[in-house]
Formats: C-alpha cells, structure tokens, sequence
C-alpha cells in the first residue's frame, strides 16, 4: 500500500526529518534531486537534516549522459523541446485573452441571471482550454518515445533497472524541489511512476507538484508583470485530485478573495491546497490527512486552515 508524505518547501523550516521518522525510521533513503539540474547530488542540506547521507538516484546526469551517449535521442528531445516551446506560447496567447473575458464578465456593471451564465460558461472554455493543452502535451510526449529505436529503448531501460535497483534496496525514496518542468521530464523518461509506488514517498515543494495529476506554474506578480496560473503537463498522478501549491505565500495573492476564487472555479474538481513552510500533509490507506500548516483554497476565495481528513478529493478524468 502507497504511502506518501507531501511537505512544504523544506529551506526555512525543515520537516523532513519528522517525516521521515513516520514512515520508516531504519533503512538508506533514496533520493531524486533532478529539479536542481546541475547542482543534482548536492545533499549536504538533506544529510544533516536526516542525520546520514542519502543514496542520489542522479536522473538528471543519467538523462544528460543518454543525450551525449545517443544522437537519437538528442535529436527527438531537441525536436520535443521545440514543439513544447511552441505549444506553450500558442497556449499563452489563447489563455491570456480568455481569462481577460471571463475577468471581464465578472466584473460586469450588470448583476443578472445572463451575466452569470456566461461568466460559468467563460470559466468552462478556460477549462477546456487547459485540458486541450493537456492532450496536446501528452501527444508530443507520445511522438517522442515513439522515435526511439530498440538500441535507444534498451540503453534508457539499462538506467531504468539500475534505478529499480537502487530503490528497491532502500527504505524510502525522497523527491526534492527545484525546477518541476527538468524534474518531471527526468521522472517520465525514465517511466518511475511503478517505482516509486513500492516503497514510501516523501515529496516536497516541485517534488510534490510533480505527484498531481496537472502541473500547474504559478505566479501572481511575476517580475515581467500580472501571471496567469499555467495547467502545464500531466503529473505523476500519485496524488489525484490534488493540485499543489508550494511558495504560496510569496507567489500567490492570498489576500485576494476574488483571484483565489477565478483560480479554484478553473481549477475544479481538483481540491487546491497550499504548502508554507513546515506543512505537512500524509496519504495512508486511501486517505488524504493534513497536518500543520495545510489550508485549502476555496470557491468563495476563502483560505481555509485544514484540521481534518480530506473526503471530498475527487478523481480527475484523465
């Protein structure tokens, strides 16, 4: 049975520690930290909190060395790489104009039955929009693998088997944050989802948005001006129905009852849950329960402060 630990960001004050000692409290511990690119394997932060140094499973340098080592390989991430870029942008574009109106409509002088339906129907096409984006995301990912030859399947499923290895000689498999768009591509590449549903999990920050089923970027006031929260790619889905919020403090407008609201209305079904410093929030036996510091976000644009199990996450369709 999966268990599953999912922790705020861990820099300014770290629960790992704790987290750990509730899952297991004897056994190596594995680790990824492909989100911190090349700075990968720089545990020494992870070490002094756990009180040992833990085994780095190296997905980035593994995914570096499969580029260097095979020209196909290279050559379809370089052509998948192009096409997402391209995606994104046309994605951007067609967002933009669509929250414009649904933000619009809300603010309408009029407060009548009509302007209420259409701004429903507004939040609808933005939902549909991000779940176009989603079956366009996961085509081109489909293209890519489907380029591999044999030679270039066998050499990612020789790295496969070594991280198999690793992670099954160990206790518990850790999944630190950094960049979740570079850590998701290492996870997928190397097909990790039935890994790391053997043996206890302990996720935070981008490693913790990677287990959802929809990657969400998000950022309120970014320094290039007003962010629109971006349904990126398919997640891991480890933690369905959730969508995570790490750093939510300094990159969400918390206090603004009417942005949260717009964010959940087109977040729904999906339960949308911040993660501050220290927060902790644990899966066993079917069941979501929060611990300190987790809150929801809610329809009414309220941040509410969770206390008890979570009973109404609902499945997304995938």
């Amino acid at each position: 049975m999966t268990r599953i630990q999912i922790l705020g960001p861990q820099r300014v004050r770290p629960s790992l520690h704790e987290a750990r000692s509730a899952l297991a409290k004897d056994g190596t511990v594995a680790v990824i930290t492909a989100g911190w690119e090349d700075r990968e394997g720089e545990n020494q932060e992870i070490a002094r909190i756990l009180g040992e140094a833990p085994l780095d499973l190296r997905l980035f340098r593994r995914t570096e060395h499969l580029l260097d080592d095979c020209p196909e390989i290279l050559a379809a991430s370089q052509e998948y790489q192009h096409h997402r870029r391209e995606l994104r942008d046309i994605y951007n574009v067609r967002l933009t104009h669509a929250l414009a109106a649904a933000t619009e409509l809300a603010h309408h002088s009029i407060d009548s039955q009509l302007v209420r339906e259409e701004t429903e129907q507004a939040f609808r096409e933005i939902r549909r929009l991000d779940d176009d984006h989603l079956k366009r995301g996961e085509f081109l990912w489909k293209q890519f693998v489907s380029c591999f030859t044999r030679k270039s399947k066998d050499r990612i499923q020789i790295e496969r088997k070594e991280i198999r290895s690793h992670i099954e000689s160990c206790a518990m498999t850790l999944i630190a944050g950094g960049h979740v768009v570079h850590l998701l591509h290492c996870l997928r590449l190397f097909d990790l989802k039935p890994l790391l549903v053997s043996r206890p999990l302990i996720a935070w920050s981008a490693g913790a948005m990677a287990l959802c089923d929809r990657v969400v970027l998000f950022h309120d006031s970014p320094p290039q001006g007003a962010g629109n929260a971006e349904v990126f790619d398919r997640g891991l889905g480890l933690c369905p129905g959730l969508v995570l919020f790490p750093h939510a403090r300094r990159r969400l407008r918390l206090d603004d009852a009417e942005r949260v609201s717009r964010l959940v209305a087109r977040l729904q079904p999906a339960t949308c849950l911040v993660l501050p410093n220290g927060a902790m929030l644990s899966y066993e036996g079917g069941e979501w329960t929060p611990g300190k510091g987790i809150r929801r976000l809610n329809a009414d644009g309220s941040v509410e402060h969770m206390v008890s199990p979570i009973d109404e996450i609902h499945e997304e369709t995938r």
